[in-house]
């Protein structure tokens, strides 16, 4: 109780008054949290634009704020929604990434500042909590973290934890080698090396998928490896949830979308997010649901 006093007189925000969940952020909160039904974990770290003055700017690492990626998590929402008859939980930060990282080990993420430091823990432990409920009444739970990035090929990023210097590597020796027990697959049910690269980048993968609606992605059958091009093979927060032990399998893939065509219009963003959204459940029924024993189940 201390602590949560000492928070609340730190800072206008007050930390100690808000709910642990729900369905909309209060003026000027830091996360936005909202419950799902399905075994979908929406997470953005970036997107937000709040700058209160009572916490300190970050002075160290990436600062600026991957634009209109907050509202485009929230046009993926809609239209996971309109897919699948069911709602993705979707945890957001409202805060400028001048503010926070989220997608950054506490020191980095919040440098020192104990509120910050505490509006970090809330918001791993939000998703903690997402991918545990799916874990409990799914069997296991899919994480997307989404981002934008500025590279110069507008292609759809894919990020597996896997560098780029694996994903040269053929498929069969990549099936055959250390790399691919570290990617962000897996832990997919019943998926042996060759399965696991057949998930990421073969014809039924989500790069597949985008692809073959027009998105220009990476991996993917027609891209299946950035070459010299920069690329994000994912960072902390599919780092550590899909490592995390939840009771069951967590798959996290984080998304890296361009600006131009992407994100730039609403007319834009919903579109890709449609897309994105039939993308993820045909992923989802190869992969995951059309076994004859499916790990993952979709609500009823």
């Amino acid at each position: 109780m201390k602590r949560r006093a000492f928070l609340h007189s730190a800072t206008a925000l007050s930390l100690a008054a808000w709910p642990e969940s729900g369905r909309s952020a209060e003026p000027g909160a830091p996360l936005e949290v909202h419950p799902g039904t399905l075994p979908l974990v929406l997470s953005s770290p970036h997107g937000g634009r709040l700058r209160p003055a009572d916490l300190p700017d970050r002075t160290t690492g990436v600062l600026s704020a991957d634009r209109n990626t907050a509202e485009l998590t929230k046009a993926l929402t809609k239209a996971v929604t309109t897919v699948f008859g069911a709602e993705p939980h979707r945890i957001l930060s409202c805060l400028h990434r001048i503010k926070l990282d989220p997608n950054r080990e506490i020191d980095e993420a919040a440098q020192g500042h104990p509120v910050t430091g505490e509006i970090w823990q809330r918001y791993h432990d939000h998703i903690a909590g997402a991918c545990r409920t799916a874990v409990r009444t799914h069997g296991g739970a899919v994480l997307l973290d989404l981002h934008g990035h500025a590279h110069a090929l507008r292609r759809v990023e894919l990020g597996y934890l896997l560098s780029a210097e694996a994903l040269t590597l053929s498929d069969a020796r990549l099936a055959q080698s250390a790399e691919v027990r570290k990617c962000s697959l897996r832990r997919l049910p019943g998926a042996d090396g060759a399965g696991l690269v057949e998930a990421l980048r073969g014809p039924a993968s989500l790069g597949a998928f985008l692809s073959r609606e027009g998105y220009s992605a990476v991996p993917s059958p027609d891209l299946p490896a950035p070459g010299d091009h920069p690329y994000f093979q994912g960072g902390y927060t599919i780092t550590h949830h899909v490592a995390a032990d939840y009771g069951g399998p967590v798959l996290g893939i984080q998304i890296e979308t361009p600006f131009p065509s992407v994100r730039g219009t609403p007319e834009e963003r919903e579109h890709f997010a449609m897309v994105l959204a039939r993308a993820l459940k045909s992923w989802m029924e190869q992969h995951l649901l059309n076994t004859s024993d499916p790990k993952i189940r979709l609500p009823s």
